[in-house]
């Protein structure tokens, strides 16, 4: 099963105030307390264990925009945790948009399409070594 939810005033705050202000980061801040709430309600419904957690954004950004291929507009953050995932392990690579989507469909086991051009960020997971980034 895979759930998805978009705390959007992230990137509002990126769009309207610029990127890496003080008003972005504090949105960032209410982003850190709804994912607690979220994790919260995982452990409340006994599915915890069972569960990978993917913190991420769509996009970086220049200012108050993006939509370029500079490294700012395209690297994202991506902390992943929880089932099958290793604890306290760093990516020492450039993630990038494209990689979520290559990650999400790796963790589900779901063949990825020949077009896409992200690559998964298999070194996450256990089992796999720091060769497995392809």
């Amino acid at each position: 099963m895979l759930t998805f939810v978009h705390l959007d005033h992230v990137d509002g705050a990126g769009h309207t105030y610029g990127h890496g202000t003080s008003q972005y980061y504090a949105a960032v801040g209410r982003a850190d307390k709804l994912v607690g709430e979220i994790v919260d309600a995982v452990k409340r419904a006994g599915t915890y264990n069972e569960t990978i957690f993917i913190i991420t954004s769509d996009h970086g950004g220049i200012g108050k925009g993006h939509g370029g291929q500079t490294l700012a507009e395209v690297e994202i953050p991506f902390v992943i945790a929880g089932r099958s995932v290793k604890k306290n392990y760093e990516i020492n690579t450039s993630f990038v948009q494209f990689d979520n989507a290559a990650t999400v469909a790796f963790a589900l086991n779901i063949e990825q399409p020949a077009v896409w051009t992200g690559r998964p960020a298999k070194t996450v997971f256990e089992g796999f070594p720091e060769e497995a980034i392809e």
